[in-house]
């Protein structure tokens, strides 16, 4: 399902398949070809493959893919429903870094 809220938000419920890296990389450029550098869109759809890929393989559920155009930047992110990880706060001095 691809949903585009203003023309500059984008959110797609991708395939759990092999495939469905190529439809998120087919949404970003459908939706942000004419508004984005295609050096940028290029990278865009790269990172968006990579972390398809990545929930396909490790993660659970339903993958969402989100992106938002702002003045400066195109913000991609893929959502699953797999639990993730704990974030640990690391406290250290600056001569431990």
């Amino acid at each position: 399902m691809l949903r585009l809220a203003d023309k500059l938000d984008l959110e797609v419920k991708l395939p759990r398949i092999e495939g469905g890296a190529a439809v998120a990389r087919r949404a970003l450029r459908g939706s942000y070809a004419a508004r984005v550098d295609p050096g940028l869109l290029g990278e865009a759809q790269l990172l968006a493959s990579e972390l398809v890929s990545n929930a396909l393989r490790h993660g659970r559920g339903e993958i969402t893919l989100r992106a938002r155009l702002d003045d400066d930047r195109l913000f991609v992110e893929v959502i699953d429903e797999g639990t993730g990880f704990e974030r640990t706060l690391r406290q250290h001095d600056l001569e431990q870094v």
